[in-house]
C-alpha cells in the first residue's frame, strides 16, 4: 500500500466519522429548526453544513483523491 493509500484511507475514515457524529446531531431538529437562522446576520445549520460539504468534496475529493468533483 502506497503512502497515497494510506493518507486517503485515513481521510476517509475520519470524514465518515464526523459525517455520522454530524447526522447524530442534527437528527433529532425538524426541517424548519435547520434551515432557520439564529440571527439576520448569521447562517443556518443547514447552509453551514451545505458548505461544508461543499469544501470537503473540492478539496478532499477534487484536489488530493482526484475525483473529478467539479
Amino acid at each position: 500500500m502506497s503512502d497515497h493509500d494510506v493518507v486517503g484511507y485515513g481521510l476517509s475514515a475520519y470524514f465518515r466519522a464526523i459525517q455520522a457524529r454530524a447526522h447524530e446531531l442534527i437528527e433529532p431538529l425538524s426541517t424548519q429548526e435547520l434551515w432557520i437562522r439564529p440571527h439576520s446576520y448569521g447562517n443556518s445549520i443547514g447552509n453551514l453544513i451545505l458548505h461544508l460539504t461543499g469544501n470537503l468534496n473540492y478539496y478532499i475529493g477534487a484536489r488530493i483523491a482526484e475525483t473529478g468533483y467539479i
